[in-house]
């Protein structure tokens, strides 16, 4: 029968074997941490370096911070009233311009008479105190005897039509047609060129005014 010591007997644990171990397991558990903190590193550095997931959120965001000077620019451009680019689709429409026929543009044309269809005739005593000179956009100047002014005008094809007039008031002498004459142009809803002369159409073929060009 072999006898063992336990560890609380006299002479355990001692010996060369012993005491050769307990050196050898003081070596290794002092190697431990060393070695434990080289692989923390090595993997701190790996995380580091792995690529990680694109977020579609954060790629937009990027993407915005970038575009969003130029959007500002373009915006502050436009409000200032800089150069639109043709064919863009926010670029505003082209002014509206009024037709205009070249052979009324450009001549102050003398009113001669009215002839009413009732047979009513009216003739001014000076034509060159009733005249009306056409302008590009729309607008025409009216002498009517001793009062001026000025109004608008629509073409459309032959048609033609004249819009509110601001005029003078003052009392033209006796004998003055400025009365017909500018109700006439009011009536007025047509034109058209026979030889030289300039013929209003009144509504409804009610009559006509004639004009000669002055220059």
């Amino acid at each position: 029968m072999v006898h063992r010591r336990g560890r609380d007997e006299p002479g355990a644990g001692t010996g060369p074997a012993v005491a050769g171990a307990r050196v050898e397991r003081a070596a290794r558990f002092r190697g431990r941490p060393r070695a434990m903190l080289e692989s923390i590193a090595s993997t701190a550095v790996h995380i580091a370096l792995r690529p990680r997931p694109v977020n579609c959120l954060e790629l937009a965001m990027r993407r915005w911070y970038v575009l969003l000077p130029l959007v500002l620019a373009a915006c502050a451009s436009t409000e200032s009233g800089g150069p639109v680019l043709p064919g863009r689709i926010d670029a505003p429409p082209p002014p509206l311009v009024a037709a205009a026929d070249t052979q009324l543009v450009g001549t102050i044309w003398m009113w001669q008479g009215t002839q009413m269809s009732d047979d009513a005739r009216f003739f001014p005593d000076a034509p060159e105190r009733y005249t009306l000179e056409f302008q590009l956009g729309g607008r025409v100047n009216v002498r009517a005897d001793c009062n001026r002014g000025s109004g608008t005008y629509v073409l459309d094809g032959t048609q033609l039509s004249f819009g509110p007039m601001a005029l003078t008031r003052a009392m033209c002498p006796p004998g003055s047609r400025d009365g017909e004459f500018l109700k006439g142009l009011q009536q007025a809803s047509g034109y058209l060129f026979r030889g030289n002369e300039l013929v209003l159409t009144l509504k409804f073929d009610s009559g006509s005014m004639r004009f000669n060009a002055l220059r």
